[in-house]
């Protein structure tokens, strides 16, 4: 399986940066079906570089809710964007009960600069 892409709009360092709210499917046999999101750890990071250090987690403890379960919906909530202007890459993976784990989410998270400084 190969993560979906999506690359987040730019985000201004400084600013809140806005939910933004997904859902997971898995195409089995021609049959697309939500995946059950019940009791799923789901961790975002945020980093310069697929080998750099960490820049942002988020999960579902801090920063990642589940909207809806059973229907494959969560949510990356709004933050403080406190990150220095780069252009970052993030992916999402999903830990599941039963030890499954996999990367449904990857991409960019590109952060510029503001002009107004407060």
């Amino acid at each position: 399986m190969t993560p979906a892409n999506y690359n987040f709009k730019d985000r201004y360092k400084g600013d809140t940066s806005n939910a933004v709210q997904f859902t997971v499917t898995e195409t089995i046999s021609g049959v697309t079906t939500p995946v059950d999101l019940t009791g799923v750890v789901i961790t975002m990071q945020i980093r310069k570089g697929s080998t750099n250090s960490l820049i942002k987690e988020l999960n579902t403890v801090s920063g990642i809710t589940i909207v809806d379960g059973t229907n494959g919906i969560f949510s990356v909530d709004s933050f403080l964007l406190d990150i220095k202007p780069s252009q970052y890459h993030y992916d999402i993976q999903f830990n599941f009960v039963n030890g499954v784990v996999k990367t449904y989410l990857k991409g960019i998270f590109n952060v510029v600069n503001d002009i107004t400084k407060l």
